[in-house]
């Protein structure tokens, strides 16, 4: 193995730990660490003085590019259109507890989150416009929308044991 690989392969444990703390996923953590080996070890250019900070910065940009798509998936509408398409009862009542859980979590949040949210995902506004109306940095818009949609995916996801 080269010299390289083994420095490399050093800063595994570490990286894992940096990239758990933040997408708080096992299977996914270990994608992006070796995402981040893959990019690192396949960089062309001049030597780098510190490994361990250029993994993290990659390690980073490949979290936030993930919690970006992430955002951009489809989702479910809740929304009484919605709930009245449906049309049988257990649809009305299977939406009506989504949306009463959905209020909860948003409830839950921190309010400035929570603003952040609403402004950027429920009223369609960009993160620059956001970040204005809230005194903030599109950067800190951003972060706070990827947090959200962390909670709300992880209380929206159906519960062990056949409940929802």
């Amino acid at each position: 193995m080269s010299e390289n690989r083994v420095r490399v392969a050093s800063y595994r444990d570490a990286l894992y730990r940096f990239i758990q703390r933040r997408v708080r996923n096992p299977a996914l953590s270990e994608d992006i660490v070796q995402d981040t080996f893959v990019r690192y070890l396949g960089r062309q250019g001049s030597p780098v003085t510190d490994a361990g900070a250029l993994m993290r910065r990659i390690a980073l940009n490949l979290v936030r590019d993930h919690f970006r798509a992430d955002a951009r998936r489809a989702f479910e509408p809740i929304d009484d259109d919605h709930a009245a398409e449906t049309g049988t009862p257990e649809d009305m009542l299977m939406f009506r507890q989504r949306a009463e859980r959905f209020s909860r979590i948003l409830d839950a949040m921190p309010a400035l989150q929570r603003d952040v949210f609403i402004h950027r995902r429920l009223h369609g506004l960009s993160s620059k416009a956001t970040a204005e109306q809230l005194g903030l940095t599109p950067a800190a818009v951003d972060a706070h929308v990827a947090r959200a949609l962390v909670a709300l995916e992880k209380g929206l996801r159906p519960r062990k044991g056949g409940g929802r």
